[in-house]
């Protein structure tokens, strides 16, 4: 029965066991499957993430080339002479891009056009604008469309441009944009304009100058000339083989081989030969020839013929000799002329043409701030307005002016010149331009103002000298002696304070008048003072005739010879007698007055000590105080026995309570 039951529970539990297995395992199973797809889902988003970061490279490279496009753009744009742009499909057309090599071409930065929308528009010639404006019209009719025109540069210069332009359209058809180049063609119109006038002038002269006309077969080898061809030569039809070597024949052995090989130079580079040569006529004469020709060539480059003319310059060669010789002689004039003169050119106006060095050099201006003014740059406003009239009135009428003229440079300074105004008449004798040689004469021009300033001066010196000795006489004691002393000359008031007349004084010494008074040191330290050429100033007292004293202020000045030795003495005296009198009452009162004050002084002294001794012994207690300031000056012992205070502290209280002591009682006497 045990057994049973034990069994029973044992099935129950494995029963139970097994459908626990059973769940975990659909558990697990459940899980795997989570884990599965968690995988793939990891597996796809691995794969998305790849696929992504290879796009993501590939658009990388394809940004990396696109930025190395731009750059290779961006310096074809900037190395090519071609300006690239973009702009507004409609009026006034305002440039919304445009190449920066439009800078270094145009002097314009790319942002000159785009802030500006009609900037385009207003540089365009004038003559020009209303072609170019009404010729878009084409472009909206084609598509296209390419015109020519001037255009104005920042240096203001007009230059010829061609514009090719392109019209873009938006997924409807309409026009959004255009996209241009701009290329600079002024070169190319000058050629063609040079071309066209060289043909010009080359018919005009083939019918009027006597120019030869022929013609070449290079593949047969056979020359067909024209009459004046045969004039030119000395030839005749009958007389001349059509073969190309027949003509070879007649060039001159000098310059056969340079000529045939700028004929080869020419076929090789496909230029025109334009040569100049001499030939060698029946009669042994030699002629110059001016040759030349245009080459012909087929679909291949080959070249089949050559057209040229031919012109007897013989007798302009020999007029270009002569004229080479004179043209020597004129700049050897020139020459001599520029190195010995100021030498300027002008137009009829008198508006500078040209200058030589000389005229830069004494003006201190720079020819380029000279060229294209008139000569008031140099006008020193010296001359009058009367004297620069008859100056022009001359020239214009075609006569030569020859005159002296005050001229300022740049730096202010003057300079005078002898100046020559040639004029130069055209056809109908009038001044077309005028030669001005001028050659410097400021030194000597300065001598002369330098002569009349010293005369000028002299009189003024001598009129100043004048007025010196009269105003001299008048005021002061005034005689001149020689080097030893000797009076040469008094004035009256010499002779007036001294008492002796002029007779009496000159011939002496002024020994005459002295009083004795002064010690020989003195007089000899007088006297070495002068002899050494330096002046001397003090005082002496002299005696006059009549025995009177007198005092005079002196000054002696030695007049010194180019040796710097002294020839005669200068003798200024001034009378100081009264003063010298006052000086000794002056004297006399000062001795006294301080004799008055030292007697003074000694009893106010004594007053002091019999005061200080009162005050001190008092029976009473003092106390000294000033009203004015109100400040304690002194007490005496008494007062401060009374108070029992020091001095200290008797300051100390007043400066309190220095108004009680006038209300309350006190038994201090104040």
């Amino acid at each position: 029965m045990e057994d049973n039951t034990r069994n029973a529970l044992l099935v129950k539990k494995n029963k139970e066991l097994t459908e626990h297995l059973l769940l975990a395992n659909k558990d697990l199973k459940y899980k795997g499957l989570l884990l599965e797809k968690e995988v793939n889902l990891h597996k796809k988003t691995q794969e998305k993430l790849q696929k992504t970061t290879d796009k993501l490279k590939i658009t990388n490279q394809k940004v990396q080339s696109l930025l190395d496009s731009e750059k290779r753009l961006r310096f074809l744009l900037k190395s090519t002479t071609t300006i690239t742009y973009t702009c507004e499909a409609e009026a006034p057309f305002g440039a919304t891009f445009i190449s920066a090599n439009v800078n270094e071409l145009t002097g314009y930065t790319p942002q000159d056009y785009i802030q500006d929308p009609n900037f385009w528009a207003s540089n365009i010639h004038p003559d020009d604008k209303e072609r170019v404006l009404s010729g878009l019209s084409n472009l909206f009719a084609e598509g296209t469309h390419r015109h020519e025109y001037r255009w104005k540069y920042k240096n203001r210069e007009y230059r010829w441009m061609s514009d090719e332009l392109k019209l873009i359209y938006d997924g409807q058809g309409r026009p959004i944009e255009m996209i241009g180049n701009w290329i600079d063609i002024s070169n190319l119109k000058e050629a063609e304009e040079n071309l066209i006038e060289a043909n010009r002038n080359l018919s005009l002269a083939a019918r009027a100058g006597g120019v030869g006309v022929w013609h070449y077969d290079i593949v047969k080898k056979e020359i067909k000339w024209d009459d004046q061809m045969y004039n030119i030569y000395g030839l005749t039809a009958q007389a001349f083989s059509s073969v190309y070597k027949s003509w070879q024949q007649k060039l001159h052995p000098d310059d056969k081989e340079r000529f045939n090989n700028e004929v080869s130079k020419a076929l090789l580079s496909k230029k025109e030969v334009n040569s100049e040569f001499r030939i060698i006529l029946p009669d042994m004469s030699i002629r110059y020839i001016q040759g030349f020709a245009i080459i012909e060539r087929d679909k291949a480059g080959t070249p089949i013929m050559m057209i040229g003319t031919n012109w007897d310059i013989t007798e302009s060669k020999q007029k270009e000799r002569d004229l080479q010789l004179s043209l020597k002689e004129v700049s050897d004039y020139k020459h001599a002329l520029d190195e010995s003169s100021i030498v300027a050119i002008t137009d009829q106006k008198g508006i500078i043409k040209s200058v030589n060095d000389n005229f830069c050099k004494i003006s201190k201006y720079s020819r380029e701030e000279l060229i294209g003014q008139d000569h008031k740059i140099i006008n020193s406003g010296f001359h009058t307005k009367e004297f620069i009239r008859d100056l022009w009135t001359t020239i214009a009428k075609g006569h030569v002016w020859k005159g002296e003229l005050r001229n300022k440079a740049k730096d202010g300074t003057i300079y005078w010149v002898n100046t020559t105004i040639v004029p130069f008449l055209n056809e109908q004798r009038k001044p077309y331009q005028y030669l001005v040689i001028r050659d410097d004469i400021t030194e000597n021009k300065l001598f002369e103002e330098e002569a009349k300033q010293k005369e000028k001066n002299l009189q003024l010196s001598l009129k100043e000298v004048s007025d010196y000795k009269y105003a001299l006489d008048e005021s002061a004691i005034v005689a001149i002696t020689d080097q030893k002393g000797i009076i040469k000359s008094v004035n009256d008031n010499f002779c007036k304070i001294s008492k002796y007349s002029r007779e009496e004084l000159i011939g002496q010494d002024h020994k005459i008048i002295n009083s004795g008074f002064h010690t020989k040191e003195f007089i000899r330290d007088l006297w070495t003072t002068i002899a050494t050429g330096n002046v001397w100033k003090g005082e002496l007292r002299n005696k006059a005739k009549d025995g009177s004293i007198y005092w005079v202020n002196t000054t002696i000045v030695p007049f010194l010879n180019e040796q710097r030795k002294p020839y005669q003495h200068l003798v200024i005296r001034e009378d100081i007698t009264v003063n010298k009198l006052l000086e000794g009452e002056i004297k006399q009162f000062n001795i006294e007055l301080e004799q008055k004050i030292k007697t003074r002084t000694q009893e106010l002294t004594l007053s002091e000590n019999r005061f200080r001794n009162l005050f001190e012994n008092a029976p009473e207690s003092i106390l000294i105080l000033d009203l004015r300031t109100q400040k304690f000056e002194k007490v005496n012992k008494n007062g401060t026995k009374l108070f029992k205070l020091s001095v200290k502290e008797f300051r100390w209280v007043l400066k309190i309570h220095f108004f009680d002591f006038f209300t309350k009682q006190s038994p201090l006497v104040l």
